[in-house]
């Protein structure tokens, strides 16, 4: 394994974790989940298509108790009355791939998340206020271990976060941000240390080679970790189905669409660039053999969007939510000089075939999850998971079928069915009310009045209070 000191800045990055860690605890208000009432609301319970209207949804102890008619279905004594008059309710949303900044994966020798406080709290602040209750994060270290573990513990006001360690990738690998493996048994090692230290997933990059993508699928299949990340660009694709829970940005259809995938070589100059080889017919056969396999897809549509010519990237910039993160988090330069100007607009003239995948892969059943990869290429957290969803319908679905992608799926994939994810019984209270049904407009959802994550309420007023706090601390200096 080369880079063998990553490991050892992960631990030492722990230590800096933990300070932060404090930091965000001392920073968040401790408010209890308490009873609520949210009366006269139309529930969107995502088990399946429907809204029903004029229910009184009961929150108990962080949870859902039930919902019911209005006329029949009291509040609880001393609970807090939510009015849902002309409103509804869905589930709490979920972007299934994110890189949380509070430290762990190295980029050049400095901790991925060297970032002020104020920063951090920033960055899970604007996931509630844009109603993401749930985030996966795809690179991680101890020090997410540590912040999942306090939010779930309620220490810590943010998602539900579930966490990947650090990414594996080939010698040599694709970018400095990934930790390289030429050996297979070095891979298998830091697939049962990833299992001993509660990670919940594993994650492979482009350049690694068949041997250890095997040891990899194998060691994690033991170890009862899933794999996610990027199909390698050196292992076929219907070998490396057989080990996927998940591909992330359609990865390896980029490769099979090549007229002679043997021809590709592992590196940046051929990622991605085979989307522009993608056929109607092409997309049909891979389609089907993504739904054979049981694989889900994470296409992140949006952060290929932001892969652009200098004169667009300048613009984006200006983004208006871009005012509610700091400037750490939204330099771009990183994957601006990983993808040149020239490749990126490569990418531009293929976005019509993503699409296309998207809506194939909906058409033909297999399982779809809503991403970002926040903050990548100044894609706001929270904002750009409404952009993706805005995406998924441009591709040809349906509002309801791209919320499911966001909601109930995630859940399912996760295997914590009846856990989030839809408005049952039982489940957490993790809710976003809406001022219009977002199953006519997708627009719709992102008309947010007010969240609830794990029985916690943030009105509208907290919300925009709370951006507009974010907002001044990061304003440049007059």
């Amino acid at each position: 394994m080369r880079n063998s000191s990553n490991r050892k800045h992960l631990s030492r990055a722990s230590g800096a974790g933990a300070a932060l860690l404090l930091s965000l605890a001392i920073a968040t208000a401790q408010a209890r989940a308490e009873d609520f009432a949210i009366t006269h609301v139309s529930v969107i319970p995502m088990d399946r298509e429907r809204v029903i209207p004029d229910q009184t949804l009961l929150v108990h102890d962080g949870h859902i108790l039930r919902y019911g008619p209005a006329a029949s279905t009291l509040p609880p004594k001393g609970g807090k009355l939510i009015d849902g008059r002309g409103r509804y309710v869905i589930p709490g949303l979920s972007d299934m791939h994110v890189h949380i900044p509070v430290g762990g994966p190295t980029i050049n020798g400095s901790a991925e998340g060297s970032v002020s406080p104020d920063a951090a709290r920033a960055f899970l602040d604007l996931f509630i206020a844009n109603g993401v209750t749930t985030v996966r994060n795809m690179a991680g270290g101890e020090p997410h271990l540590l912040l999942r573990d306090a939010i779930n513990a309620g220490k810590v006001e943010g998602p539900r976060i579930f966490t990947a360690s650090a990414i594996m990738d080939g010698d040599p690998p694709l970018t400095s941000y990934t930790m390289a493996f030429g050996k297979p048994d070095a891979a298998r090692a830091y697939v049962r240390w990833s299992a001993r230290k509660g990670f919940d997933f594993i994650k492979v990059y482009s350049t690694l080679g068949t041997d250890v993508f095997d040891a990899v699928v194998d060691e994690a299949g033991k170890q009862k970790l899933p794999i996610t990340g990027h199909l390698p660009q050196l292992v076929s694709f219907d070998h490396a189905l057989r080990g996927m829970r998940s591909i992330e940005h359609l990865s390896g259809f980029d490769v099979a669409f090549w007229p002679d995938p043997s021809k590709v070589s592992a590196g940046i100059p051929d990622l991605y660039t085979g989307f522009a080889f993608g056929t109607t017919a092409k997309i049909e056969e891979l389609v089907a053999k993504v739904k054979k396999a049981g694989v889900w897809n994470d296409p992140t549509l949006v952060v290929y969007d932001r892969l652009t010519n200098e004169l667009d990237r300048e613009k984006r910039q200006g983004l208006p939510e871009g005012r509610y993160l700091p400037a750490e988090l939204r330099d771009d330069t990183l994957f601006n000089q990983v993808f040149d100007a020239r490749h990126r607009s490569n990418l531009e003239g293929s976005r019509s075939v993503r699409l296309a995948i998207v809506k194939a892969l909906s058409d033909a059943g297999a399982p779809l999850l809503t991403g970002t990869d926040s903050p990548a290429l100044v894609v706001v957290p929270g904002f750009s998971l409404h952009t993706e969803l805005k995406h998924f319908v441009e591709a040809g679905l349906t509002p309801y079928q791209a919320l499911a992608a966001s909601t109930a799926e995630p859940a399912r994939y996760l295997d914590r069915v009846g856990q989030f994810g839809t408005i049952v019984p039982g489940a957490s209270a993790d809710l976003v009310l809406l001022a219009a049904n977002p199953l006519e407009d997708i627009d719709n959802a992102d008309r947010i009045e007010g969240v609830m994550v794990r029985g916690r309420w943030y009105p509208r007023q907290e919300i925009d209070a709370t951006l507009e706090a974010h907002a001044a601390k990061f304003a440049p200096p007059e």
